[in-house]
């Protein structure tokens, strides 16, 4: 399943919750 892909680069709906700067996504962009 290509659910990284599905992803935007900035997961804010579950990291940036509760993170004030959500870190750089480890995602795999060939």
């Amino acid at each position: 399943m290509n659910t990284a892909y599905n992803q935007p680069p900035h997961p804010s709906f579950f990291i940036g919750a509760n993170m004030a700067t959500p870190p750089r996504p480890n995602i795999r962009q060939p």
